[in-house]
């Protein structure tokens, strides 16, 4: 039964249209081009936004509390919409992107391989990676650290959740395909008539070659799991063993879903959180040397360690703000399944829906200044229950990331081993950081010099 919106609840939202709409293309040209300033734009028409892409209209929801009710209602409002009806397209129908009918029986089936007990387990590879990133770095070394942080979330992921089926040199293209397709599928997303994805062009060769690559590779590690067998605490070991009386097992088409998921949150996702965390660090001196103070402080001389990451604070603050202030899933889609209201406005059944972490982490009146890197922010005496709810860089609800603990704590680690040894500055003399603005919002590229700190 879906639940009916008050009048006074209807009293209270401002319902409004986007203005600037061309013939045959909508809204579609200025999501391609200016795709923040148009989102940051939309809160001032409304707190519910009508926007076109090309002829279809779909709403923009602009207001935090009306964004947890679209999240927290995944019956009315379930995961398809231009985002995810064509990801599914692609990557298949894995957690990430089925409908609701199959991502309760893939959670459960998957749940326990993100429990608070592997998670452990999980922080010691993650700590292996972290010290073989910088242990082969030197005072006044210059380098992308972009580029090695991909490398070294990838090797996490294959390492903790995939069970180490890949290797290096099989990796190596991973990442650079990843880039590819999230680039791509954004410009097939703005694309105003979707006929127009399916013509022979480069572009579309190029989608499908990744497409093609990345699905290849999850087959891979699913072969070599029953033909070599390996870790068996792995995901993937849990998956393919996956079955209970009440949830079945997986098909391997379900599994290759899964993986490819796996690949895109557990590669994409996490490193792009990474890059943009160590990016505002070096750019921001107080907070990296109150970063120091806090590592000394509490490592007092010795190896980080998974039993310290109760006490970086401000290390916690750094990560939130990153997220808050460059959140890696900036723009997201939902279906309207049956006829509903929201902010008081009739939706009918098929109605796309949007909402934006981006947008709801830039509203000036949730979050003063809202472009400044400020991590205090996040000091409990600063923070209010509004920006708490603001807040939703893993979503919320049923749907909300299955690994943002498994992230969080990867980030944390990493970041605090090399932040105690060592000092990365921007390098004056290399190419400006190189930004990418898909269906993930990435540094794809940032030199750094890398200093010794002083002991």
């Amino acid at each position: 039964m879906t639940r009916r919106t008050t009048k006074e609840d209807s009293k209270r939202w401002r319902v409004g249209a986007a203005p600037g709409a061309l013939p045959v293309l909508g809204h579609a040209l200025a999501l391609r081009r200016t795709p923040l300033s148009f989102m940051t734009s939309l809160p001032a028409h409304g707190d519910l936004v009508r926007i076109k892409l090309g002829p279809a209209t779909a709403y923009m929801v602009c207001a935090p509390d009306l964004v947890h009710q679209l999240l927290s209602r995944p019956s009315v409002f379930d995961k398809g919409g231009p985002i995810f009806d064509r990801a599914r397209e692609s990557m298949g129908n894995g957690l990430g992107t089925s409908l609701r009918s199959d991502h309760r029986r893939q959670r459960a089936l998957m749940q326990p391989s993100f429990s608070p007990q592997r998670l452990a387990d999980y922080a010691a590879v993650m700590q292996q990676e972290a010290d073989r990133l910088t242990a082969d770095w030197t005072d006044g070394q210059a380098f992308d650290v972009a580029e090695l942080l991909t490398a070294t979330t990838a090797r996490i992921t294959i390492r903790a959740l995939l069970g180490a089926h890949l290797t290096d040199a099989e990796l190596a293209d991973l990442p650079g395909h990843l880039e590819r397709f999230f680039h791509l599928s954004y410009r097939r997303l703005t694309t105003p008539l979707p006929a127009l994805n399916h013509l022979p062009t480069p572009a579309t060769r190029q989608f499908n070659e990744s497409v093609t690559f990345i699905r290849a590779l999850a087959r891979t590690c699913i072969d070599r799991q029953r033909t070599r067998g390996g870790n068996t605490d792995s995901l993937l070991a849990s998956l393919v063993g996956a079955t209970t009386a009440e949830e079945g097992s997986f098909s391997d088409e379900e599994l290759t879903d899964q993986i490819v998921t796996l690949f895109f949150a557990g590669v994409e996702s996490s490193q792009t959180a990474l890059n943009w965390t160590i990016y505002h660090l070096a750019r921001h001196r107080a907070a990296h040397e109150a970063l120091y103070r806090e590592l000394d402080e509490v490592l007092a001389g010795h190896p980080v360690a998974y039993e310290h990451l109760p006490r970086l604070e401000h290390l916690d603050r750094c990560i939130t703000e990153s997220l808050r202030l460059t959140p890696p899933g900036w723009f997201f889609s939902r279906t309207v399944t049956e006829p509903a209201e929201l902010a008081g406005h009739h939706l009918p059944a098929g109605t796309a829906m949007f909402w934006s972490p981006y947008l709801l982490h830039h509203l000036p009146d949730v979050f003063p200044d809202p472009r400044r890197y400020d991590p205090d922010r996040w000091l409990p005496e600063r923070t209010s229950r509004q920006q708490s709810r603001a807040l939703v860089p893993f979503g919320h609800g049923a749907r909300k990331c299955i690994g943002d603990t498994f992230g969080i704590t990867e980030a944390t680690l990493v970041i605090a081993t090399i932040a105690s040894r060592w000092h990365l500055v921007p390098d004056p003399d290399a190419p400006p950081p190189r930004k990418g603005i898909g269906l993930t919002l990435n540094l794809r590229s940032f030199h750094v010099r890398a200093y010794r700190r002083k002991s």
